[in-house]
Parts: structure tokens; C-alpha cells; sequence
């Protein structure tokens, strides 16, 4: 069974969209996650962003993104999205195994399925938060070079750019759960490792760093300006003062010859 994971976009994309659309009830499951069920496969819809199709071909998916209208459904490639194949192998002598394309479990398991759609959504979400930050910073670069008379343009630019940094910061640690197992985890040492062997595959400690100090580099370098731009300032003041004080001698002199 493929499992494919496709980031939604808008946000306005409800669980009752969702259910009217598959003809399913979603369920709550580990982690706020929606579970829906038919003789097709499974539906995960997460709060990363994500909706998740498992044992559904391209075009039931492309159906059901057109229904719930996602932008460009036909080519859902274009959004971010992941696939990642789960096969039944009663073969096993062990509950999995993990690769870098597929996982293998001994039997159909629910709990099982819903840590791997988690850690998958997490990858994709994470990847909007790579992509997001790689975007602005070229436009942290375009306004650090502003220059001269734009400095109360930039200054205002800076202070909006610091306060979206401060809510992608937030979103990363509400949103994504990447410090945090599922709570299924907590007494199931099987789930637990399962977890951390996926978590390990799609390296989300290791990119969540990563994003982490592209964030931390952007927020020193507004911050430098930002120090830059109030002491050229504050010599701006100094010198309307020496020019004020200057004036008024001059004036004094002048009245007084």
C-alpha cells in the first residue's frame, strides 16, 4: 500500500468536507489526528496541514482534492507532498522494518499505520518550514541592503519581517510535535521504536536543527541592523542637536553685535 501525503495549502479545508467528500467518519486518533476508514484504504488528516491517503490510486486522490477544491489537484506533485510505501510482509520474523522507501509490518495494525502517517506529515510539514525559510532569506538579504534614505522604510520592513520569523518559530514548535513522541509511544516500547526508526529515516531532529538555525541566522542579522539602524539614528539626532545649539550661538552672536 502507498502511502502519499500531500500538504494542504489553504487552511479553510474541513473534517466535514473531508467526510461528505470519502463517505467516511473521521475519528480522533493519537496526536489530534482524524482517522477515516472505508474498502478503499485510510484517510489521516492532521493538524501539520496534511491530509494523508493510504491504498488510494492517483486519481481517487485527485478526486478527492478536486471535491475538497485544492488548488491544482490534477498535479498535487506541485504542493508539497510525500509518498511512502507500507507493505504487509507476514513473512517477518519481527513486528517491521524500515527502509529509506518502505516499511514493513507483519500485519494490518492501526496504531502502527498512524505513527508512520504522523511521521511522514511531520517530514512534509517540516519541508513548507524549509522551503518557507529558504524564501525569506533572500528577502532578508534584499533588506539588509537597503540603503540611505529608505532607513524608515527598512526599519518598518525589519520589525514586520522580525514578527513573521517570531510566528514561524511558534507554528514550528505547535505544529510539528518534533520534540514530542506520540503518546501511544508512552507504554508501547514496539510503537516507541517504530517511531524513533522513521523519525531516524526522515532525519526530523537533524532538519528540524537545520531550520531551527536558518531561523536563528536571519533573526541575528535583523537584529544587527536593527542596531545598526537606531544608532545612525541616534548620530542623526545628535547632529540636528549640534546644528540647533550651533544656530542658536549663532543667533546670539548675531543679536548681540
Amino acid at each position: 500500500m502507498k502511502l502519499t501525503v500531500v500538504h494542504l495549502q489553504q487552511n479553510n479545508v474541513s473534517k466535514e468536507s473531508i467526510e461528505l467528500v470519502c463517505g467516511m467518519r473521521l475519528e480522533k486518533s493519537i496526536e489530534q489526528m482524524l482517522v477515516g476508514k472505508n474498502e478503499t484504504g485510510y484517510i489521516y488528516f492532521t493538524k501539520f496541514g496534511t491530509v494523508c491517503f493510504l491504498g488510494f490510486s492517483r486519481s481517487q486522490i485527485v478526486s478527492i482534492l478536486r471535491a475538497i477544491q485544492i488548488e491544482n489537484a490534477d498535479n498535487y506533485e506541485s504542493h508539497i507532498y510525500q509518498d511512502y510505501e507500507i507493505i504487509i510482509d507476514d513473512t517477518l520474523d519481527k513486528n517491521f522494518k524500515v527502509s529509506n522507501n518502505e516499511v514493513r509490518i507483519q500485519k494490518i495494525d492501526d496504531g502502527f499505520l498512524s505513527i508512520i502517517a504522523i511521521v511522514v506529515s511531520q517530514s512534509v510539514g517540516l519541508e513548507r518550514f524549509e522551503q518557507l525559510l529558504d524564501e525569506n532569506m533572500s528577502k532578508s538579504r534584499k533588506l539588509l541592503n537597503i540603503q540611505g534614505r529608505f532607513l524608515l522604510f527598512k526599519r518598518k520592513n525589519l520589525l514586520k519581517f522580525a514578527v513573521f520569523l517570531a510566528n514561524i518559530r511558534q507554528d514550528m514548535i505547535v505544529d510539528l510535535y518534533l520534540l514530542d513522541k506520540p503518546n501511544i509511544t508512552w507504554d508501547d516500547e514496539v510503537a516507541e521504536s517504530l517511531y524513533n526508526k522513521l523519525s531516524d529515516i526522515f532525519e526530523l531532529k537533524d532538519r528540524h536543527t537545520m531550520v531551527e538555525y536558518k531561523l536563528s541566522l536571519i533573526r541575528d542579522n535583523i537584529s544587527f541592523m536593527m542596531d545598526a539602524i537606531n544608532h545612525q539614528n541616534s548620530e542623526f539626532l545628535e547632529w540636528i542637536i549640534i546644528i540647533l545649539i550651533a544656530f542658536e550661538i549663532g543667533m546670539s552672536l548675531f543679536r548681540a553685535s
